[in-house]
């Protein structure tokens, strides 16, 4: 438990994204990988966070400034995820609700029309409209 919690520490993760580990070391953190999706997460996110910083010609930060802006970058990731997801949520139920009130007006819509032809019968038969087919066709029996 204690080599667990070793390896999941930010200088292991960090020196094994340096190439500072021993052979066997690596070999051993990388197997830790393929079971600790936390350690994959933070070694992606540390990934990501160390190219970001090449990228802009900061490639040696204070050690104190890069666990920093590893904290707030993870920090942003985890926001991101949290708010696409929000929005996928707040877009499914949308385009439900829309679904759902079109087919509620289509509903509607037919209700309206087999109506009228139900009054056009009942006209042109000479039926009076409380009596009816109406009726019959409001309790299914039609």
């Amino acid at each position: 438990m204690e080599e667990n919690k070793n390896k999941c520490r930010f200088d292991t993760i960090n020196s094994h994204i340096d190439g500072e580990l021993s052979k066997a070391e690596t070999k051993a953190y990388e197997s830790h990988l393929k079971d600790c999706s936390e350690c994959r997460k933070k070694a992606d996110t540390l990934g990501e966070l160390k190219l970001r910083f090449k990228k802009y010609n900061f490639s040696n930060p204070p050690e104190k400034i890069f666990r920093r802006a590893f904290s707030e970058y993870s920090r942003i990731k985890t926001f991101r995820r949290i708010a696409l997801s929000a929005a996928a949520v707040f877009i499914l139920f949308y385009f439900g609700f829309v679904r759902e009130f079109e087919r509620l007006h289509l509903e509607e819509q037919k209700m309206e029309y087999l109506h009228s032809e139900i009054l056009e019968v009942e006209i042109y038969n000479g039926i009076e409209e409380d009596s009816s087919v109406i009726d019959l066709f409001l309790a299914g029996k039609f």
